[in-house]
């Protein structure tokens, strides 16, 4: 509009200017080299209207014209975004109802035109993996973190949980301890760790990492005490099989105070010097554990032992006495003790008695140790079968 207003000044101010210079022309003369063009001032004012409307005209064929061209640049991005939109939803839901090729094939193709790219890589991901595909899997992992490189902890994270899923162990350990390393007040990463250290049997980092699980509320008193005695008995193994019964007695004193009374870990810890040859140690943690009670745990530890322990079997029979109804276990816990010290016939009456309250293959493999004493062959010989039995 302003430029038909200005055309429109310039023809008026032509009208009326025109009459006057009538009388006195004037002229204009242009030299370009060896050429001269030489024109009256109305005719040089008339070819530059010419030449301006020429270029008005121009530009709006320009304009016209490229403005097709944006407009079907735009309608063709505009078609690519909604068919990645299309081929996004059904990835998902091919995902979903299990069908792991299509999805990983529908996520992947519909990325690049994707508005959200991240989350089509993650969802081709874990298509990938479904289908055992853990090389493509890393692949999208990684063109999902090149996406969006502040979603790296994210997709870290992600990784973690598939390798979780997919119980490659070993892998997840090495990326969850870096990431700890990196982000050490992070739950997630503590709480992926425990599950992968559980998994793995790393018993001493998961041991370091239960008081950082519960100072933030992500495991309760009572879970951490089962953890605790899931651990420490493992871990008395380890330190008898490496360090012999000063391993076990100096993990011991590193018990905290509550957990040197639980009978659980009094007995694992016994019962790992026992199978490592330390009895003397392990007897003065049973007599100790079994002063103010005939702990269930303790009596089960009892029958590993080689060598006779009379003051063990003297405390022992004095909670049988203190029983009116002695438990299967302080029985065969007695009768494995009288058999140490060759009364084989007392022996006998407390593993039989131990047998009718409850079978069990510990009672019946110590009568069949029992017979063989007496060269009863053939006895032993039932018994070992029935200890069998019990075990299968």
């Amino acid at each position: 509009m302003i430029r038909i207003l200005l055309l429109l000044g310039i023809l008026g101010a032509a009208l009326l200017c025109g009459p006057l210079l009538a009388g006195n022309k004037g002229y204009v003369l242009i030299a370009i080299g060896e050429y001269t063009i030489e024109m009256t001032v109305i005719s040089a004012a008339i070819l530059a209207f010419i030449l301006y409307g020429a270029l008005l005209l121009l530009e709006r064929v320009a304009v016209r014209l490229f403005g097709i061209k944006g407009s079907t640049r735009l309608w063709l991005g505009n078609r690519r975004r909604r068919k990645a939109r299309e081929r996004t939803l059904a990835g998902t839901l091919a995902l979903a109802e299990g069908q792991f090729r299509q999805a990983e094939a529908l996520m992947r193709k519909s990325a690049p035109d994707s508005e959200q790219a991240l989350l089509n890589y993650l969802s081709a991901a874990e298509a990938a993996q479904a289908q055992g595909e853990h090389a493509r899997r890393d692949e999208y992992l990684e063109q999902a973190a090149a996406q969006h490189p502040r979603a790296s902890l994210a997709v870290s994270l992600i990784r973690a949980r598939l390798l979780l899923r997919q119980q490659q162990y070993a892998e997840a350990e090495t990326l969850l301890e870096n990431l700890n390393q990196a982000h050490p007040q992070h739950a997630v990463i503590q709480q992926l760790l425990k599950e992968c250290y559980q998994a793995l049997g790393h018993w001493a980092p998961l041991l370091a990492l239960l008081p950082q699980l519960h100072k933030r509320k992500q495991l309760s008193g009572e879970e951490q005490r089962q953890l605790q005695q899931q651990i420490y008995p493992a871990l008395f193994e380890e330190q008898a099989r490496t360090g012999g019964a000063s391993g076990v007695q100096t993990l011991w004193r590193e018990l905290p105070k509550s957990l040197k009374q639980d009978p659980a870990l009094q007995a694992a810890a016994a019962g790992a010097l026992i199978r490592h040859g330390e009895e003397a140690q392990a007897l003065e943690l049973l007599q100790e554990g079994l002063k103010r009670h005939a702990e269930p745990a303790l009596l089960l530890v009892i029958p590993l032992l080689r060598q006779p322990a009379p003051r063990l079997l003297a405390q022992l029979q004095k909670w049988e006495q203190q029983e009116s109804q002695p438990s299967a276990a302080l029985l065969q816990a007695i009768g494995s003790l009288l058999l140490r010290q060759r009364d084989f016939e007392a022996a006998q009456a407390y593993l039989e008695r131990a047998l009718a309250l409850e079978p069990d293959a510990t009672t019946y493999r110590a009568l069949a140790e029992l017979m063989e004493q007496l060269r009863l062959f053939e006895k032993a010989s039932t018994y070992y079968r029935l200890s069998l039995a019990a075990t299968a």
